[in-house]
């Protein structure tokens, strides 16, 4: 009996074909294909967490539920290409399935890789809030209107 192939990292071949409703394991897409798409979108994330300079070691991590993000953008990347395999056997035309996973992959990933999850898995990137602040002198622009010279979430 030959072994089911898993894939390695942050999501499972069940998890990614269970992001296709109806789609039954075992037909012309074969689970190994599955596997392959499972790997290649992990890999496009590690390239995103090294690139942000944050560790794929969870022990590392502000908070464990880093885990279940990085295993939904992987998911969701790769059920992307699941669907548009299955949409390609009823006659290659685009399946909104496939559009709307994408989109999802697409916005996550893009989070991702802007930062806007770095409180996850970089302890130093917390917010904290530090109740009233004090700021004294006036900055203004070029035409002399008073600008804030700081915002909350202001990224520096």
């Amino acid at each position: 009996m030959a072994t089911v192939p898993t894939v390695a990292g942050w999501t499972t071949l069940e998890k990614i074909a269970g992001e296709v409703p109806g789609f039954v394991r075992g037909g012309r897409i074969t689970d190994a294909q599955i596997v392959v798409w499972g790997e290649s979108i992990e890999q496009q994330i590690n390239a995103v967490m090294r690139r942000r300079g944050l560790s794929l070691v969870a022990a590392d991590w502000s908070d464990v539920s880093g885990a279940d993000l990085l295993g939904m953008i992987n998911r969701l990347g790769a059920a992307a290409q699941l669907s548009a395999a299955v949409a390609a056997q009823f006659g290659g035309g685009e399946w909104g399935l496939t559009k709307a996973v994408e989109r999802r992959f697409e916005r996550e990933i893009k989070a991702l890789g802007d930062g806007d999850y770095d409180k996850l898995f970089r302890p130093g990137a917390a917010t904290v809030e530090s109740g009233t602040l004090f700021g004294g002198g006036d900055m203004t622009d070029e035409e002399g209107e008073v600008e804030r010279s700081f915002e909350k979430g202001q990224v520096l």
